[in-house]
């Protein structure tokens, strides 16, 4: 459960360096590390632990340079997203790991499909789906419920999460994440005495709204 949250959450990261070079790809990106080196210093020297103190260290010594990522886009986006709603996405991906992470021996075998739960709904709202904006609101009080079935204190860390993750969900930042003030229009016909000149005049139309002929 813990190297599949890494790994998921690793994948998010990377992706919001290499996209637009974004601060929070870089801050989620260290907080990986820091996790990972928490990881290693219980676990007993060996030569794969060896090799995964490198990797972290190296990687460390990567994310210092601040242009390592953009390399699609260079500006930031024109309305950045609300922090409630990127509070909301960053619980709900690493809910699961963490829950795991605190609970190294306990039984949590029904951790996994709660997770998977979260990660769902996830997708959902960030990919704009319908229901999109209901969509953590009503699943994440059932999660919640659902972390009943775990043992202690797994449980309380999961259920602290849900809660959490679902205030966030009715603020109105995550809400305008997702459903913009300004929501996207359609064409509407006008009379063509109602146009501008300069538009009539590009699309071959005179001033009284009649098709101009070409010259043979």
């Amino acid at each position: 459960m813990i190297a599949a949250g890494l790994l998921v959450t690793a994948a998010v990261a990377v992706t919001l360096v290499v996209v637009q070079s974004s601060p929070v790809g870089y801050r989620l990106s260290w907080g990986l590390l820091v996790v990972e080196a928490v990881i290693a210093g219980l676990q007993p020297i060996t030569a794969f632990w060896s090799a995964g103190v490198l990797l972290i260290a190296a990687t460390g010594a990567l994310l210092t340079d601040s242009t390592l990522g953009g390399w699609i886009r260079q500006q930031p986006p024109p309305t950045p997203v609300p922090a409630s709603s990127l509070a909301l996405c960053l619980l709900l991906l690493a809910s699961g790991p963490m829950t795991a992470l605190a609970s190294p021996s306990a039984e949590v075998r029904w951790l996994p499909w709660l997770t998977s739960g979260a990660w769902l709904v996830l997708l959902w709202y960030v990919r704009r789906w319908p229901g999109r904006e209901l969509a953590p609101r009503l699943t994440t009080p059932l999660l919640g419920v659902g972390g009943l079935l775990l043992p202690w204190p797994a449980r309380m860390i999961w259920i602290g999460a849900m809660v959490l993750a679902a205030v966030l969900a009715w603020t109105a930042g995550s809400r305008l994440a997702v459903r913009p003030l300004i929501e996207r229009g359609h064409p509407v016909p006008i009379p063509p005495e109602l146009a501008p000149a300069d538009v009539l005049h590009s699309a071959g139309i005179d001033d009284k709204g009649r098709k101009k002929t070409r010259p043979q």
